[in-house]
C-alpha cells in the first residue's frame, strides 16, 4: 500500500495519538507528582506537536497543490482560517473574558491576549495557534517557491529553521523575550516541511513506500534522532522532526494492528478529528482547575495533583466534544465551509 494511502487512512488516528500525548505531557507542567522515569516519558510526548506539524505538512502538500492548480488560494485561506479561528474564538474568547473579569482588566488586555500578541512578548497563551497564524498567512508564498525545487527548498527551509532555533541571541537583551518565543516556534517548523516533502514523494513514487519500508524509515529516524541529539557538535539543534517522522512511520507500520483494536482506534479517531479543540480545552481547563482548593475539612483531596489533572483531562474532553459540536453548527449555519 502506498504511503499516501496509509497516512490518509490513519491520519485521524495519528493525530489522536499525538493529541493524547500532548494532554499527558502537560501533566508534567501541571506538577503532577510522578516517578522520574514516567516524567521523562511524558516529556517525550511533547513530540505530539511535531507530529501535528508533520501530518499537517503532508496534507497541506495536496491541499495547496489543488489550490494552485485551480487558482483557489483565497478559498484555501478561508478554509484554513475557519478551521483555526472558529474553535479558537469559541474556547479562548470566553477564557480571556473570564481572565479579564477576574483580574479587573479592560478590553485592551483582552485583545492583547486573544490576539496571541501576549505569546510573542511574554509566552502567555496557546503558542501552537500563535504559530499557525503567521505560518498559514505566509505558506502560499513559501509553497510557491518550494514546489519549483522540493528537495532543495526543503533542505534550505529546514536548515534556516534549525540554525535560527539554535542561534544564541543573548546579546539582544531588549528583544530577548520576543526572539526566544519566535525561536520556540521556528525550531518546530522543520517537521511541517518534512511532511510536505513526504507528501510530494508519495505522489511521485507511490510504490516506493511499502509497509516494510515504513518500519525501516522509523528505525533510521529514531537512530538519527538519538545520535544527533547526543552528539557534541549537533546537540544544540532541534531534531524533533526526525522523531516525528519516526513516530508517524511506526504508526503506519502498526496501523493494521491498531485497526483491530476497535475501542483504541475509535478513541484515537475521535480525538484526532478534534485535535485542535482538545489542545485548546486542555490549556483552558489546566488554568481553570488550578484556582480551586481541594482541601475539605483539613483533608487534601489533591495530593500529588492527581485529582486536579484528572478533572483537567475529563473536563477537557467533555468541553472538546461540546466545542466541536458547536463549531460544526456555526460553520454549517454560516455556510463557512468550502
Amino acid at each position: 500500500m502506498a504511503v499516501e494511502s496509509l497516512l490518509s487512512k490513519y491520519r485521524s488516528e495519528i493525530m489522536g495519538a499525538a493529541a493524547l500525548g500532548v494532554i499527558l505531557c502537560h501533566a508534567v507542567t501541571s506538577d503532577v507528582q510522578l516517578p522520574h522515569i514516567i516524567v521523562r516519558l511524558l516529556v517525550f510526548f511533547n513530540l505530539g506537536v511535531d507530529v501535528f506539524l508533520f501530518v499537517s505538512g503532508f496534507g497541506m502538500y495536496f491541499s495547496l497543490s489543488r489550490a494552485f492548480e485551480k487558482k483557489g488560494v483565497i478559498l484555501w485561506y478561508k478554509k484554513r482560517f475557519v478551521r483555526i479561528l472558529v474553535p479558537y474564538a469559541l474556547i479562548m474568547g470566553p477564557y480571556w473574558i473570564g481572565y479579564c473579569l477576574f483580574h479587573s482588566s479592560g478590553p485592551d488586555v483582552f485583545f492583547y491576549h486573544f490576539s496571541t500578541l501576549s505569546y510573542w512578548t511574554e509566552h502567555i497563551g496557546v503558542w501552537y495557534v500563535a504559530m499557525l497564524i503567521p505560518l498559514y498567512l505566509t505558506l502560499p508564498l513559501f509553497f510557491a517557491l518550494w514546489r519549483k525545487s522540493p528537495y532543495l527548498m526543503t533542505v534550505i527551509y529546514v536548515l534556516i529553521a534549525m540554525i535560527f532555533g539554535a542561534f544564541d541571541f543573548g546579546s539582544y537583551d531588549h528583544y530577548a523575550s520576543v526572539i526566544t518565543n519566535v525561536q520556540f516556534c521556528v525550531m518546530r517548523i522543520p517537521a511541517f516541511w518534512i511532511g510536505t516533502l513526504i507528501g510530494y514523494t508519495s505522489e511521485k513514487y507511490p510504490h516506493f513506500y511499502s509497509r516494510e519500508r515504513y518500519l525501516l524509515i522509523s528505525v533510521l529516524s529514531f537512530l538519527a534522532y538519538i545520535v544527533l541529539s547526543g552528539f557534541r557538535y549537533t546537540e544544540s539543534f532541534c531534531w524533533y522532526f526526525l522523531a516525528a517522522l519516526g513516530l508517524c512511520s511506526l504508526f503506519c507500520y502498526v496501523g493494521p494492528v491498531i485497526e483491530k483494536l476497535h475501542p483504541v482506534r475509535y478513541f484515537f479517531n475521535w480525538l484526532g478529528a478534534r485535535s485542535l479543540e482538545s489542545y485548546l480545552t486542555n490549556y483552558v481547563c489546566a488554568h481553570f482547575f488550578a484556582v480551586f482548593s481541594y482541601t475539605i475539612s483539613g483533608i487534601n483531596l489533591n495530593a500529588g495533583n492527581y485529582l486536579k489533572y484528572a478533572l483537567v483531562i475529563l473536563g477537557g474532553l467533555a468541553l472538546t466534544q461540546f466545542t466541536y459540536w458547536l463549531n460544526a453548527k456555526i460553520v454549517m449555519h454560516k455556510h463557512l465551509y468550502i
